[in-house]
């Protein structure tokens, strides 16, 4: 994990999750001031394959300045399945 805070006040962080599971809770390294961060979550297709991953946040309740839930869901061939594939996330705020 990483982070970077620019003379602003802004606040970018970005890692690695391996975690198994559907839904992944990601602690940010510094706690940001409030909750209006803006947060996203990219696979990595070990699989090389025509895989499609969709991450989005279980809920605004489940958000805090200090973590975030994503849930993801892999899409291959006409099929959804719940999945474990690792994924990159970043995080910007204040």
């Amino acid at each position: 994990m990483a982070v970077m805070i620019l003379r602003n006040g802004l606040i970018k962080q970005w890692g690695y999750c391996s975690d198994k599971g559907e839904s992944i809770t990601v602690t940010f390294p510094l706690s940001f001031s409030n909750t209006n961060f803006f947060a996203t979550a990219a696979a990595i297709n070990d699989d090389n394959d025509s895989s499609s991953y969709t991450f989005y946040v279980v809920s605004q309740k489940s958000r805090t300045a200090r973590s975030i839930v994503f849930k993801r869901i892999r899409h291959r061939d006409g099929n959804t399945t719940k999945d474990a594939t690792p994924f990159t996330w970043s995080a910007i705020g204040h």
